[in-house]
């Protein structure tokens, strides 16, 4: 009895130990089931002999283990241990002779051990696969008989749920005694070996909302959610959360916070008087009429000459992999080209688009933005008979696609002045 209070304040020195990496998620692991005992490991000297001869040396029919483990560190935890069984098959040797295989009758069997147990779950990588090693003491019974012993466990918990796996371990516990003879009840050096199976529960995390993210770590704990945004969620499934979507029910894009833009001219639907032309902010989503300025030098061209008209440069805008949309440089771009393009009334519009070598449908791509420049000048009063589009996906590039500056000078689109 002494020997197990002394067990026990070192069971509570361990469990009050405090470390700065504590996992609070779930701090907390009991593992429960049935083991089975094996004792030839004694007699032979041998401890892997007849390993997996279950029949012949295992005790099963009443054997049950109880593993109570508190989480010290992202990998480690410190624990408790406790089992029970009735021994029928007890395989000793004397001094001299044969192995024998005895039924002791009723002989209880006891054990109790503190241990620390190394989880390998991070570098194995996946998480329903948990491998883990254990090291400990403790003290075990056999009928009036106790021994301490030091063991080693190898196992595994497969993980069912978050919270609920299945356990199966073996552990080989070596003893320490002082006796000089051996018999059938109380052999010489009674090592042995335990294996477990049974269920493993994790308690001590709080997820009030079932969404598989701990209240601790959860933005929003009583509305279930996704992780990508800490536990908050996003009803239209648009990659905007609820909290920073001004259409929460109806998916979105990010440019018009989250609602719905069926011309794809910056401006939301509810927001848009002409939802399905193309516009621009500065007249509610409508297209804008051409100015008095734009009549007037209209008329002043028709004395000039298309010779005499100064024609600038090409302009290009550039973009992001994979996307055609007008960003606020390029639209910056697009702005300053227009005021160019009004003076030049006579002159015809070719826009060009163009794209890296890294897409599948590079021409689709290439079209898309070209056409998408071509609404923006025409909501922004050029003339669409002035403007002609057309994509040539990757097969005109200006600088090498093998690196990341080069693909992005490819992806772009080039609007030019023609006479």
């Amino acid at each position: 009895m002494k020997n197990i209070n002394t067990i026990l304040v070192a069971i509570i020195i361990i469990l009050g130990i405090k470390v700065q990496a504590q996992d609070q998620k779930n701090a907390w692991a009991f593992t429960f089931g049935m083991n089975a005992v094996d004792t030839r490991g004694s007699a032979t000297n041998t401890i892997f002999d007849q390993y997996f001869k279950a029949k012949e040396n295992w005790n099963i029919t009443s054997g049950t283990f109880l593993k109570i483990d508190r989480r010290i560190g992202n990998s480690l935890s410190a624990g408790v241990g406790g089992s029970m069984n009735r021994i029928y098959k007890y395989v000793y040797k004397p001094l001299t002779g044969d192995i024998y295989t005895a039924n002791p009758g009723n002989l209880r069997f006891y054990s109790l051990d503190a241990n620390v147990k190394y989880s390998f779950v991070k570098a194995v990588g996946i998480k329903w696969l948990e491998p883990y090693v254990r090291g400990g003491g403790g003290y075990t019974w056999f009928g009036e008989n106790s021994y301490p012993v030091a063991k080693g466990e190898v196992g595994f918990n497969f993980w069912i749920t978050q919270t609920v796996g299945i356990n199966l371990g073996t552990a080989y516990n070596y003893s320490f005694s002082d006796r000089d003879t051996p018999d059938a009840l109380a052999p010489l050096k009674p090592g042995y070996w335990q294996h477990f199976a049974g269920l493993t529960i994790k308690l001590g995390g709080k997820d009030t909302d079932k969404d598989g993210i701990y209240d601790k770590e959860d933005n929003c704990p009583d509305v279930a959610g996704l992780k990508e945004f800490n536990g908050c969620p996003d009803t239209d499934g648009d990659g905007i959360m609820d909290s920073e979507d001004g259409c929460p029910t109806v998916a979105g894009s990010k440019e018009v916070n989250g609602c719905p833009d069926a011309d794809n001219d910056g401006v939301a639907d509810k927001d848009d008087k002409c939802p399905s032309v193309f516009g621009v902010k500065e007249n509610s989503g409508c297209p804008l009429a051409a100015t008095n300025e734009d009549n007037k030098n209209q008329d002043n061209s028709q004395s000039v000459s298309k010779e005499e008209v100064a024609l600038p440069p090409t302009t290009m805008t550039f973009y992001k992999p994979a996307l055609y949309k007008i960003d606020a440089n390029g639209a910056a771009t697009l702005d300053s080209f227009i005021q160019t393009a009004k003076e030049a009334p006579k002159a015809k519009i070719k826009v060009e688009g163009h794209t890296d070598s890294t897409g599948s449908q590079n021409v689709k791509l290439s079209e898309e933005r070209a056409k998408h420049v071509a609404k923006y000048l025409e909501a922004h009063g050029i003339k669409g008979d002035r403007i002609a589009t057309e994509g040539f996906g990757d097969t005109k590039p200006i600088d090498s696609n093998k690196t990341v500056t080069g693909r992005a000078k490819n992806r772009r689109v080039e609007i030019k002045l023609e006479k």
